[in-house]
């Protein structure tokens, strides 16, 4: 899916078939931004199932004992950066920019990198977990030294 989403290709195969006389995305700056915007209201609802689908893969993950947590959180992070930076760049490509110009892998970056403000709560939590994960190593049972351990990692 993020390959398809960073191909121009896809925007003016789209935008034709939606009756837009375009030879290169570029041209797109050119119409009225309704127009533009109804290129993107098409992928909305194949966007949100992807995300459903991720969700669903990373909650399943999550349910792996000891390991499950981290490697959920990690994967969640890592896929919601690239579909969040693939999703931005369709959708230049769909106003007539071109993503792989400079400036517009600025702004492109920037917006990503509000998004992973966001994420970035996670990360703090992931640490969390493998510390867990790791006081938990070799241990058969809930200890009252594995309590007291844990209780001054995360203090």
């Amino acid at each position: 899916m993020a390959l398809e989403l960073n191909d121009p290709k896809g925007v003016e195969k789209l935008a034709r078939k939606r009756r837009l006389e375009i030879d290169r995305f570029i041209e797109l700056r050119e119409q009225d931004l309704k127009l533009c915007d109804r290129l993107l209201t098409a992928n909305t609802l194949k966007w949100r199932t992807a995300g459903a689908f991720e969700g669903g893969a990373t909650g399943a993950l999550a349910m792996v004992p000891v390991a499950g947590i981290p490697a959920a959180m990690t994967a969640d992070i890592l896929v919601i950066q690239v579909l969040s930076a693939s999703t931005a760049t369709h959708i230049a490509y769909s106003y007539g920019y071109d993503a792989k110009d400079p400036d517009e892998q600025l702004f492109i970056q920037r917006l990503v990198c509000r998004s992973f403000i966001a994420q970035a709560t996670k990360a703090k939590l992931l640490h969390k977990t493998a510390q867990a994960a790791q006081a938990l190593k070799g241990r058969v049972n809930w200890s009252a030294k594995l309590r007291n351990d844990q209780a001054r990692r995360c203090a």
